[in-house]
Protein backbone atom coordinates (compact mmCIF):
# COMPACT_ATOMS: atom_id res chain seq x y z
CA UNK A 1 0.00 0.00 0.00
CA UNK A 2 2.50 2.69 0.83
CA UNK A 3 4.36 1.71 -2.14
CA UNK A 4 1.65 2.23 -3.98
CA UNK A 5 1.10 5.60 -2.48
CA UNK A 6 4.81 6.73 -2.66
CA UNK A 7 4.56 5.69 -6.92
CA UNK A 8 1.68 7.99 -6.96
CA UNK A 9 3.10 11.04 -5.37
CA UNK A 10 6.32 10.57 -7.34
CA UNK A 11 4.46 10.70 -10.26
CA UNK A 12 2.32 13.72 -9.26
CA UNK A 13 5.75 15.17 -8.47
CA UNK A 14 7.31 14.25 -12.06
CA UNK A 15 4.06 15.61 -13.92
CA UNK A 16 4.38 19.03 -12.18
CA UNK A 17 8.47 19.54 -12.31
CA UNK A 18 7.89 18.23 -16.29
CA UNK A 19 4.56 20.95 -16.26
CA UNK A 20 7.23 24.03 -14.80
CA UNK A 21 9.59 23.05 -17.67
CA UNK A 22 7.19 22.91 -20.29
CA UNK A 23 5.67 25.61 -19.26
CA UNK A 24 8.85 27.76 -19.21
CA UNK A 25 10.10 26.15 -22.47
CA UNK A 26 6.64 27.05 -24.41
CA UNK A 27 7.32 30.67 -22.69
CA UNK A 28 10.83 31.24 -23.84
CA UNK A 29 10.03 30.65 -27.30
CA UNK A 30 6.46 31.44 -27.34
CA UNK A 31 4.31 34.72 -27.60
CA UNK A 32 4.54 37.58 -25.21
CA UNK A 33 1.07 36.54 -23.42
CA UNK A 34 2.40 33.39 -22.63
CA UNK A 35 5.66 34.74 -21.08
CA UNK A 36 2.90 37.71 -19.31
CA UNK A 37 1.25 33.74 -18.00
CA UNK A 38 4.52 32.37 -16.79
CA UNK A 39 5.44 35.87 -15.35
CA UNK A 40 1.64 36.02 -13.37
CA UNK A 41 1.89 32.23 -12.30
CA UNK A 42 5.19 32.70 -10.51
CA UNK A 43 4.28 36.15 -9.01
CA UNK A 44 1.32 34.68 -7.73
CA UNK A 45 2.66 31.80 -6.10
CA UNK A 46 0.03 29.19 -8.95
CA UNK A 47 0.83 26.26 -9.76
CA UNK A 48 4.15 27.06 -8.19
CA UNK A 49 6.47 28.28 -5.65
CA UNK A 50 5.90 32.51 -5.27
CA UNK A 51 9.19 33.86 -6.85
CA UNK A 52 9.44 37.47 -7.63
CA UNK A 53 12.49 38.25 -9.38
CA UNK A 54 11.58 35.11 -11.80
CA UNK A 55 8.05 37.09 -12.78
CA UNK A 56 10.01 40.50 -12.74
CA UNK A 57 12.23 38.68 -15.39
CA UNK A 58 9.52 37.09 -17.37
CA UNK A 59 7.13 40.36 -17.21
CA UNK A 60 10.14 41.88 -18.65
CA UNK A 61 10.24 39.86 -21.58
CA UNK A 62 6.95 40.09 -22.38
CA UNK A 63 6.83 44.13 -21.91
CA UNK A 64 9.92 44.43 -23.91
CA UNK A 65 7.93 42.16 -26.63
CA UNK A 66 4.91 44.94 -26.28
CA UNK A 67 2.66 43.11 -23.76
CA UNK A 68 0.68 46.05 -22.18
CA UNK A 69 -0.03 44.39 -19.19
CA UNK A 70 3.30 43.37 -18.72
CA UNK A 71 4.71 47.27 -19.10
CA UNK A 72 2.64 48.18 -16.32
CA UNK A 73 3.75 44.97 -14.24
CA UNK A 74 7.41 45.64 -14.65
CA UNK A 75 6.50 49.43 -13.95
CA UNK A 76 5.19 48.58 -10.89
CA UNK A 77 8.10 46.14 -9.95
CA UNK A 78 10.94 48.93 -10.17
CA UNK A 79 8.24 51.41 -8.16
CA UNK A 80 8.30 49.23 -5.61
CA UNK A 81 10.89 46.59 -5.68
CA UNK A 82 9.29 43.91 -6.04
CA UNK A 83 11.76 41.27 -7.61
CA UNK A 84 14.12 44.18 -8.80
CA UNK A 85 15.84 47.21 -7.26
CA UNK A 86 13.67 50.46 -6.89
CA UNK A 87 14.45 52.21 -9.79
CA UNK A 88 12.35 55.07 -10.29
CA UNK A 89 13.72 56.44 -13.50
CA UNK A 90 12.97 53.07 -15.16
CA UNK A 91 9.49 52.87 -13.70
CA UNK A 92 9.04 56.33 -15.08
CA UNK A 93 9.96 55.00 -18.02
CA UNK A 94 7.93 52.02 -18.13
CA UNK A 95 4.92 54.13 -16.88
CA UNK A 96 5.27 56.63 -20.14
CA UNK A 97 5.71 53.97 -22.55
CA UNK A 98 2.42 52.08 -21.14
CA UNK A 99 0.63 55.53 -20.55
CA UNK A 100 1.35 56.44 -24.56
CA UNK A 101 -0.28 52.77 -25.30
CA UNK A 102 -3.38 54.08 -23.71
CA UNK A 103 -3.52 52.41 -20.60
CA UNK A 104 -5.40 54.54 -17.88
CA UNK A 105 -3.82 52.94 -14.63
CA UNK A 106 -0.47 54.09 -16.51
CA UNK A 107 -1.73 57.65 -17.04
CA UNK A 108 -2.84 57.86 -13.88
CA UNK A 109 0.07 56.68 -12.88
CA UNK A 110 2.80 58.79 -14.20
CA UNK A 111 0.78 61.91 -13.92
CA UNK A 112 0.75 61.53 -10.42
CA UNK A 113 4.40 60.81 -10.60
CA UNK A 114 5.16 64.35 -12.47
CA UNK A 115 2.26 66.25 -10.34
CA UNK A 116 4.25 65.01 -6.90
CA UNK A 117 7.65 65.09 -7.98
CA UNK A 118 9.01 62.78 -5.47
CA UNK A 119 9.94 60.20 -7.75
CA UNK A 120 10.64 62.13 -11.02
CA UNK A 121 11.47 65.92 -12.03
CA UNK A 122 8.21 67.65 -11.08
CA UNK A 123 6.53 69.04 -14.47
CA UNK A 124 2.70 70.76 -14.14
CA UNK A 125 2.69 70.52 -17.47
CA UNK A 126 3.22 66.69 -17.85
CA UNK A 127 0.56 66.01 -14.91
CA UNK A 128 -1.72 67.99 -16.93
CA UNK A 129 -1.49 65.99 -20.10
CA UNK A 130 -1.59 62.48 -18.81
CA UNK A 131 -4.51 63.59 -16.24
CA UNK A 132 -6.18 65.02 -19.20
CA UNK A 133 -5.77 61.83 -21.05
CA UNK A 134 -7.14 59.75 -18.65
CA UNK A 135 -10.14 61.92 -18.37
CA UNK A 136 -10.48 61.51 -22.32
CA UNK A 137 -11.16 57.78 -21.39
CA UNK A 138 -13.76 58.93 -18.77
CA UNK A 139 -12.05 58.42 -15.78
CA UNK A 140 -13.54 60.28 -12.68
CA UNK A 141 -10.80 61.06 -10.44
CA UNK A 142 -8.80 61.85 -12.89
CA UNK A 143 -11.56 64.76 -14.23
CA UNK A 144 -11.52 65.89 -10.56
CA UNK A 145 -7.90 66.20 -10.29
CA UNK A 146 -8.13 67.97 -13.92
CA UNK A 147 -10.47 70.85 -11.91
CA UNK A 148 -8.13 71.30 -9.03
CA UNK A 149 -5.04 71.50 -11.00
CA UNK A 150 -6.18 73.87 -14.32
CA UNK A 151 -5.92 77.18 -12.18
CA UNK A 152 -2.39 76.05 -11.15
CA UNK A 153 -1.45 75.18 -14.11
CA UNK A 154 -2.80 78.52 -16.02
CA UNK A 155 -0.92 80.62 -13.44
CA UNK A 156 2.66 78.77 -14.31
CA UNK A 157 1.30 78.91 -18.18
CA UNK A 158 1.20 82.58 -17.29
CA UNK A 159 4.73 83.09 -15.54
CA UNK A 160 6.15 81.39 -17.98
CA UNK A 161 4.83 82.99 -20.91
CA UNK A 162 6.20 86.26 -19.31
CA UNK A 163 9.52 85.23 -18.61
CA UNK A 164 9.74 83.75 -22.17
CA UNK A 165 8.35 87.40 -23.24
CA UNK A 166 11.63 89.19 -21.16
CA UNK A 167 13.90 87.03 -22.31
CA UNK A 168 12.68 87.09 -25.98
CA UNK A 169 12.56 90.94 -25.57
CA UNK A 170 16.19 91.52 -24.14
CA UNK A 171 17.39 89.50 -26.69
CA UNK A 172 15.70 91.71 -29.23
CA UNK A 173 17.52 95.06 -27.91
CA UNK A 174 20.61 93.05 -27.76
CA UNK A 175 20.41 92.31 -31.48
CA UNK A 176 18.90 94.98 -33.23
CA UNK A 177 18.22 97.70 -30.79
CA UNK A 178 21.03 98.40 -28.52
CA UNK A 179 24.29 95.93 -29.71
CA UNK A 180 26.70 97.87 -27.53
CA UNK A 181 24.54 98.48 -24.50
CA UNK A 182 24.96 95.21 -23.53
CA UNK A 183 28.49 94.33 -23.63
CA UNK A 184 29.43 97.35 -21.68
CA UNK A 185 27.93 96.44 -18.51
Amino acid sequence: MTVKVFMIMFCLLVSACSWVTTSELSAQQGTPLEQFVLAEDYFNGQHKAQNYPLAFKWYLKAARRGNLEAQLKVAKSFYEGLGTAVDYKASAKWFQLAAERGHLVAQKTIAKMYLDGGTVVKDLYLAFYWYKQAAFQGDYEAIQILKEITPVVATQRDKDQKAKNRKEFKNFLKTLVMPGFFKRQ
